[in-house]
């Protein structure tokens, strides 16, 4: 009881305006009070600001975002004098041999995750890479563990001119329009997703999907759990 006592003390659970950023928050919160350790799997390609809050409640991150991306990432986080609950590993998410590599070191390092979350990162691979890679990533999760996605949509700003819109998702791979990309800051081909599109690739990589909906900016959000 003195043990849960000073965890709980610890403890300030963390919150966000974001509908899905919040669920997993409290999930992760959740898993604390009864938990030694939890693990969380965050890929996200330019803020760290949701792996600080995690940090913050007491869960140990692994944070991947591409190697451009790294350096300051790493500098927000030191800032909040968190680098020690901080695990970092680079992806590019365009290079089939660098995905493969990914998968090979998150396989041996020891660890199975409680929780993944995933901002955007497999808009920037084709719908059969996204489906190859959540495969990979399921093997690395707990039986249960929950995994919470956000995609950009087809329905968001980004499909304005795009030129894929009217193709199926397993052909829409193709960069936005310039000036939408200029104001986002997406220079790669990315595929846009409608729900249905979301919720179709989680059940055919193993996933249960719990919820899904669109967000106010047009993005497709889902939380799904590994059977």
């Amino acid at each position: 009881m003195e043990t849960f006592k000073k965890r709980y003390q610890t403890w300030t659970l963390q919150t966000s305006d974001d509908q899905l950023e919040k669920l997993a928050l409290e999930e992760t919160f959740k898993k604390l009070r009864f938990e030694e350790e939890v693990n969380v799997l965050i890929f996200t390609s330019n803020s760290c600001d949701l792996a600080i809050k995690f940090a913050k409640m007491g869960a140990k991150i692994t944070l991947v975002t591409e190697p451009a991306k790294e350096k300051i990432l790493r500098s927000l986080i030191a800032k909040e004098n968190l680098s020690e609950a901080f695990e970092f590993l680079t992806m590019k998410p365009q290079n089939n041999d660098n995905i493969s590599q990914f998968i090979h070191l998150v396989k041996h390092s020891n660890k199975t995750f409680d929780l993944v979350f995933i901002r955007h990162f497999i808009c920037k691979m084709n719908y059969a890479q996204a489906g190859f890679f959540l495969e990979d990533i399921l093997h690395c999760i707990k039986i249960g563990a929950k995994l919470y996605m956000t995609t950009y949509g087809i329905h968001s700003e980004l499909s304005q001119n795009y030129p894929h819109i009217e193709l199926p998702v397993q052909d829409r791979f193709c960069p936005i329009a310039p000036n939408i990309a200029k104001k986002y800051d997406i220079k790669e081909p990315i595929c846009l997703y409608s729900e249905r599109d979301l919720i179709l690739l989680l059940i055919e990589t193993g996933c249960s999907v719990l919820r899904s909906w669109i967000s106010s900016y047009g993005n497709v959000q889902s939380v799904a759990v590994r059977i």
